[in-house]
C-alpha cells in the first residue's frame, strides 16, 4: 500500500505547487526567493554499435552430405566424427581472447587483418570418416564466429541460423583444414583446424547446412561416398 500513497502525495504535491496562492516565507518570514527553473539536461547519446567482420564470412557450396564429404576428399581435406570438449564464452578473435589494442585495430585497419567476436570450440578426434586428421594432437580448434561484447559485435553467420547450439559432451561432424591462425589482429598464434562444423542434435541427427537431410549419426557411415 506503501506505493500509491507515495503516489497520491507527490500527485498533491504538484497540485498545491500549481495553484500559486500560498507562499513560503520561510524561517524569517520574508518572502523566499523563487526556485530557479529547472534546466533539462539532454540525455547523454548511447555509444554506437561496431560491427566486426561483417561481410567477411562467405557461404560455402553444399549439395548434399555425401558431395561435400566427396568435394573435402578431393581437395585433401578430412572429414572426421568429433566430440565437443569446450564451448568458449563470446571472445575476441585473439590469442588471448582479449579485445585488441587501439594500435593493433589500427594496423588491421591497415592491413585488412580481420578482427572477429564468437566462442572458440574445442573438439576431439572419436574416428576419422575420410581423409587424415590435420592437427598435432587429438583435440582441435573451431571458431564460430558472432556474439556481442559491450557495444562490440559481431553478426551471426547465416548459414549456422538454423543450427543447435554447440554444446560440450555432443557429438558434431568436422571439415578438417590444415591450421590456420585466427589472431590476424595481433602478434598473437591462435591456431584453427575446423572449417566447418556440423553439430549432432538431441535425437542422434547430423544438422547439416540442409535443414531437410535426415543423416543419423549411428548410420554415418552409410551416407558416405565411396573412398
Amino acid at each position: 500500500m506503501s506505493r500509491p500513497r507515495l503516489a497520491l502525495a507527490g500527485g498533491l504535491a504538484l497540485a498545491l505547487a500549481g495553484c500559486g496562492s500560498t507562499v513560503d516565507r520561510g524561517a524569517s518570514a520574508t518572502p523566499a526567493a523563487p526556485a530557479p527553473a529547472a534546466t533539462a539536461v539532454p540525455a547523454a547519446p548511447s555509444p554506437a554499435v561496431r560491427i566486426w567482420g561483417a561481410g567477411a564470412a562467405v557461404s560455402y557450396p553444399y549439395g548434399s552430405f555425401a558431395e561435400w564429404v566427396r568435394d573435402a576428399a578431393r581437395m585433401s581435406r578430412g572429414i572426421a566424427l568429433v566430440r565437443i570438449v569446450e564451448v568458449s564464452g563470446v571472445r575476441w578473435s585473439t590469442a588471448t581472447g582479449e579485445k585488441p589494442s587501439p594500435a593493433d585495430i589500427v594496423r588491421a585497419d591497415q592491413t585488412g587483418a580481420s578482427i572477429y567476436l564468437g566462442r572458440l570450440v574445442t573438439v576431439e578426434l572419436v574416428r576419422m570418416l575420410r581423409g587424415a586428421w590435420p592437427a598435432a594432437g587429438a583435440t582441435a580448434l573451431y571458431w564460430r564466429s558472432g556474439g556481442q561484447i559491450g557495444n562490440d559485435r559481431t553478426p551471426d553467420y547465416a548459414a549456422e541460423a538454423g543450427l543447435p547450439e554447440l554444446r560440450a559432451g555432443s557429438l558434431a561432424v568436422a571439415d578438417m583444414i590444415p591450421a590456420v591462425n585466427l589472431d590476424e589482429a595481433t602478434d598473437g598464434v591462435l591456431w584453427v583446424n575446423v572449417n566447418v562444423l556440423f553439430p549432432v542434435d538431441d535425437v542422434g541427427r547430423v544438422r547439416t547446412a540442409w535443414p531437410t537431410e535426415t543423416i543419423m549419426i549411428g548410420e554415418i557411415d552409410r551416407y558416405l561416398p565411396a573412398p
